[in-house]
């Protein structure tokens, strides 16, 4: 994806140039969507993600809040896996593994977020069917010709 396209792609998904880091929370935000509601373990753990890796600048919060009370579209969230491979494969040389590195932490955050929504008095963590089928078609999509997971 060139720089033309991706700008182009980051304003088909709603998002500024200076709030390109915000894409990478849209499969947390895809997991969470994915049965129907947008709990509110989900949500907040998606805040504090924002907050804690610096993905969300102040312009970017509206931009954050819109997803969280909205699913985007399944267009939309397409996109944007489009635009976090195209991100991670921008690292050569020497950052080739940050590539990775982003992958394996989007999938990471997706998988708790899966997790923030279920469970039984805290102790024993369930993911829903729902979850479970948005972790697989992220996978798929974030990591393109890789065999699925055992």
């Amino acid at each position: 994806m060139t720089d033309a396209e991706l700008r182009e792609a980051l304003a088909q998904i709603g998002i500024r140039e200076q709030e390109l880091r915000a894409v990478l929370l849209l499969p947390l935000i895809e997991v969470a969507w994915s049965d129907g509601r947008m709990q509110e373990t989900e949500r907040a753990f998606i805040q504090k993600t924002a907050r804690t890796y610096g993905l969300i600048s102040s312009p970017g919060a509206a931009v954050l809040a819109g997803w969280l009370d909205k699913p985007p579209s399944p267009e939309i969230q397409q996109l944007a896996h489009k635009v976090v491979v195209a991100l991670s494969a921008r690292f050569e040389g020497p950052t080739a593994d940050l590539g990775s590195f982003v992958i394996d932490s989007i999938e990471s955050q997706c998988e708790a977020v899966a997790r923030a929504a279920g469970g039984l008095f805290s102790v024993a963590f369930t993911v829903g069917e729902e979850e479970k089928k948005a972790l697989r078609a992220i996978r798929e999509a974030l990591r393109p010709g890789s065999p699925p997971p055992a």
